[in-house]
């Protein structure tokens, strides 16, 4: 990005004589002014209006963000594309059930410790593996293990800029869970697709998608604490996703319940690879204030979280990035770039995804003229993000 660019800049240059804003109003669902706005920098997009335009204009959500027209280190995801077509090869070494597991948990770890390339170079020969042994010994724990891969690779290549991919292994993943005979599973790998389809910026689906599966688990009578740490965590993520579908009074209401069931909780948890919690309820609310643009509430929101222990450097880079947005757009720059420092230091692949490098474009557009940050600087430069 040049100095003097903005998102608006790169809305305007995508559009061309293609497109007339109004024309790309009607595909995006907002108002010709809301166009108009965005290219004069008069306002800032939320990440889901971002996430349409660049589908509408075919474009890098990244690039609209500042990032390069075409990923510099994006991973290698030919291995993924062909793994993800419904035959296993022919000559894959099918995975021993005693294996599986370890293996599993291992991806899981890469996962949350937001190793984003090393688990894509690792997951396609796993899954290979294990539809070999699929093709030997079908079972339900097989499927379970299958689904349990596909469900953070859909996540994954989605966060690093290949939606199709996302998607595709999300579907699998939905497809194997079925077959696993384990309903809370079913319901984890449909938070999972929502999450992908959130990210592709299809907010009315993801907020459907993660109801009905939330409202499939609903306790009745006596639960384990595990289902309902299930449920309480869902509840929060739905939330989430309804307030970015645009509607801040039912997700608010959402996390009412989820608060009430956190709070029966006490603790935070992982169940399924879902946090729960009081913590994860307070993360969730941040998120959902952030995607409804009621920025100072997402900041209170965030500082009275006091324990991020459990959510591993992934979680920790989802709130990072949430922060530094909402530090952004309420004035708190020099705020901002210090979030966005950390969110360095815990998880340096996730400061190369369209959110942090929108907060980036909007400090160098808000600050540039009124003082030379030297550490702004440097920070874009190590991105690839200000060529100067």
């Amino acid at each position: 990005m040049q100095l003097g660019e903005h998102v608006g800049t790169r809305i305007r240059q995508a559009r061309g004589k293609l497109w007339t804003r109004q024309q790309l109003a009607d595909a995006v669902e907002c108002s010709p002014s809301t166009i108009k706005k965005l290219e004069h920098g008069d306002r800032q997009p939320s990440l889901s209006l971002l996430h349409r335009i660049a589908e509408v204009l075919n474009v890098r959500v990244a690039w609209l963000a500042g990032g390069p027209l075409v990923a510099e280190a994006a991973p290698d995801m030919a291995a993924v594309r062909a793994v993800l077509t419904p035959i296993a090869a022919a000559n894959a070494e099918p995975i021993a059930p005693e294996r599986a597991q370890g293996a599993v948990d291992y991806l899981f770890a890469l996962y949350w410790g937001a190793r984003f390339h090393e688990f894509i170079a690792l997951a396609p020969e796993i899954i290979e593996g294990l539809r070999a042994a699929l093709r030997d010994r079908p079972s339900p724990r097989l499927h379970e293990f299958v689904a349990r891969v596909l469900w953070p690779l859909g996540i994954v290549a989605t966060r690093v800029g290949f939606p199709a991919e996302g998607l595709l292994a999300g579907s699998g993943a939905r497809e194997h869970a079925s077959l696993s005979e384990d309903p809370l599973l079913v319901a984890a790998v449909e938070v999972g697709f929502a999450h992908s389809l959130q990210i592709d910026g299809r907010d009315d689906d993801s907020a459907a998608t993660v109801l009905r599966a939330t409202r499939g688990i609903e306790p009745q009578g006596t639960v384990t604490t595990e289902q309902l740490g299930m449920y309480s965590g869902m509840l929060t993520i739905s939330a989430t996703v309804t307030a970015a579908a645009g509607r801040l009074s039912e997700a608010e209401d959402l996390l009412d319940e989820g608060r009430l069931a956190a709070e029966r909780i006490g603790h935070d948890r992982i169940d399924y690879q879902i946090p729960s919690g009081p913590s994860m309820h307070l993360m969730m609310a941040t998120t959902s204030y952030v995607n409804a643009g009621d920025y100072d509430r997402a900041l209170k929101e965030a500082t009275r979280i006091r324990d991020r222990s459990l959510w591993g450097a992934t979680g920790r880079s989802v709130l990072l990035s949430e922060r530094a947005l909402a530090e952004a757009r309420t004035g708190k720059y020099t705020a901002a770039l210090e979030t966005l420092k950390e969110l360095e230091i815990i998880a340096p692949e996730c400061l190369d995804e369209p959110l942090p490098r929108l907060v980036l474009t909007e400090l160098i557009d808000r600050t540039w003229t009124n003082f030379r940050r030297s550490d702004l600087i440097r920070l874009s430069q190590r991105v690839g993000h200000l060529d100067i």
